[in-house]
């Protein structure tokens, strides 16, 4: 345990805290768990400890972040149509 930080630059409770919010950020990003399904898959206590703890490494909530992944997408989607259209260069 006391090395762990040294090779890390965090403690153990902080990395295995930032693996589950990039885990729960990859459920609500391509999958249709609800928020509080994904803080349950990824057994925090609570929902609002889940989006306590969310918010405080991401700076959004988990909602948040979900809507704006989708936007991305949904951009990312439009351009990749438009693109492919006849006459368009690709």
């Amino acid at each position: 345990q006391h090395l762990f930080p040294q090779y890390t630059g965090m403690t153990v409770t902080a990395y295995v805290r930032r693996e589950k919010i990039e885990r729960a950020k990859f459920l609500l990003k391509c999958t249709d768990l609800s928020c509080s399904a994904v803080g349950q898959r990824l057994s925090f206590c609570s929902q609002s400890y889940f989006i306590q703890i969310f918010k405080q490494e991401t700076g959004i909530t988990p909602a948040a972040y979900r809507r704006a992944a989708m936007a991305d997408l949904g951009q990312s989607w439009s351009n990749a149509q438009n693109a492919t259209k006849p006459g368009k260069p690709v």
